[in-house]
């Protein structure tokens, strides 16, 4: 019986690989002949094809025929159904094709220059940038601003924001009385995913007379509105080109557009640092007239048409190009006064009758929204690279980590704490306190809160004698 059961066991073996490999041999037999219809197809396939081919080029000369196509499509289409009508072969389709390429080339280049103006006017007038520690056009950090420099020149310190504002509303031209302010709140600055930031303000205010009423109106719908702010660029960019034609010999490329970006902000700032180009009364005057599509002939009637485009803005069409008036001062003026992009959400007023000889009174409130250039997260690198540079004497970032740490390695010039003053002692133990108390809070901060709190750390290693420790 055992002898019987192995046997039994051997001959199932047997059986088991005499299957296999009767399967192995059928496997590789329709592999053959798959493979022997594989090329038998490829062959026939490549036979076709140069069939085909020598069919298409004994057909050349009359494939070009432009009725073998259905072009009903471009025909009805009101893009091409013009340029279709002249159109009798495939030769005629390319030379559309690459004369619309060339038009679209020519669109583009000429909308770039159209914008250029437009760009450096936004930026650097209308959007202010909250970096106010980057130079506009040497794209350097500015680490002078560290200490009460920064105080007096950052506008968003909410003391000096409010004082701005409240100028803003307040000082709205010369030989009338100011508006008074009765009461202003800035809420929370907030920065956009867009790359800008807005603050928005409410006013509350009183004009005594009806004439400081009616400037406050007008500065506010300046740039509050679409229609102006086209109208402002446009006269800019006749101004853009006048300075171009100007000074081409002097400058090639991209130089000329920074050059004159940079001399009309300086210019317009007053500052005394030398401009690059010129800004002279010919070339204002010029640009006028190219606004209007004038000559010089006659001058007067030219300022007429330009006072009628832009009477919507006031202070630009009633001031530039008055007789009398230095058309080049009352253009930086303008630009001076003008105020920021701003959303008017909400404008109420009542008249109030004046008493006793008094002229009639004007109370309101206003809403607004301010909008400007967030800080970049480039930005905030760059700055942070640079302050760590100057107070750690190293390519190290200046952040809540790396200032800590950073203290805590160089407080042994003091010699160990326990020897220490108490004075001193405190002094670093307040500090390290500061520093933690950044760190735990700093990643929930926007990166303009970021920034300036980079150079609170500065300023605090600096006062402590840290900074330029090696």
């Amino acid at each position: 019986m055992i002898s019987l059961n192995i046997f039994k066991a051997k001959s199932s073996d047997e059986k088991k690989k005499f299957s296999f490999s009767l399967k192995k041999t059928t496997v590789l037999r329709i592999a053959k002949v798959i493979l022997v219809i594989s090329i038998l197809l490829a062959i026939f396939f490549v036979g076709v094809a140069v069939r085909n081919f020598r069919s298409l080029n004994a057909m050349s000369s009359s494939l070009t025929d432009i009725s073998l196509y259905n072009l009903q499509g471009l025909k009805t289409n009101p893009l091409t159904a013009e340029a279709m009508q002249d159109v009798t072969d495939i030769d005629d389709l390319i030379a559309i094709h690459k004369e619309a390429l060339t038009e679209k080339d020519i669109s583009i280049d000429y909308f770039e220059r159209l914008q250029k103006p437009y760009a450096y006017f936004l930026q650097y007038i209308l959007f202010p940038s909250m970096n106010i520690w980057k130079d506009r056009y040497s794209d350097t950090i500015d680490l002078s601003i560290v200490g009460q420099k920064y105080l007096d020149q950052n506008p968003y310190i909410d003391n000096n924001l409010i004082s701005h504002r409240t100028d803003f509303f307040r000082d709205i031209g010369r030989n009338t009385q100011y508006n008074e302010i009765n009461d202003i709140s800035i809420g929370t600055l907030t920065e956009n995913e867009n790359g800008s930031f807005v603050i928005p303000i409410n006013v509350s205010f009183s004009s005594s007379n009806k004439r400081s009423f009616l400037m406050l109106v007008d500065k506010l719908s300046i740039t509050s509105n679409r229609g102006n702010i086209s109208l402002i660029n446009e006269y800019l960019y006749n101004l853009w080109e006048e300075l171009k034609l100007r000074n081409e010999p002097t400058y090639t490329g991209q130089n000329i557009d920074q050059a004159i970006g940079k001399s009309l902000y300086l210019w317009m700032e007053g500052s005394t640092e030398q401009t690059p180009i010129e800004i002279t009364e010919t070339m204002i005057d010029n640009a006028v007239l190219s606004t209007v599509g004038c000559s010089d002939n006659n001058l007067a009637f030219c300022y007429f048409k330009f006072r009628e485009k832009f009477r919507s803005i006031p202070l630009l069409a009633y001031t530039l190009g008055f007789p009398g008036n230095n058309t080049a001062g009352q253009l930086r003026a303008f630009l001076q006064y003008l105020p920021p992009v701003i959303n008017v959400k909400q404008f109420s007023f009542e008249k109030q009758a004046g008493t006793l000889g008094n002229a009639d009174q004007y109370i309101g409130k206003i809403q607004i929204d301010v909008f400007g250039r967030a800080i970049t997260d480039q930005e905030l690198n760059e700055i942070a690279m640079a302050l760590g540079k100057d107070c750690f004497v190293a390519d190290r970032a200046m952040s809540p980590d790396n200032a800590l740490s950073y203290l805590q390695e160089n407080t042994k010039q003091f010699g160990s704490i326990a020897t220490l003053s108490n004075e001193k002692s405190k002094d670093l133990t307040d500090l390290a306190l500061l520093f933690e108390d950044v760190q735990s809070e700093y990643s929930q901060y926007p990166r303009y809160r970021q920034t300036t709190k980079l150079f609170e750390l500065h300023r605090m290693l600096d006062d402590a004698g840290l900074c330029g420790v090696k």
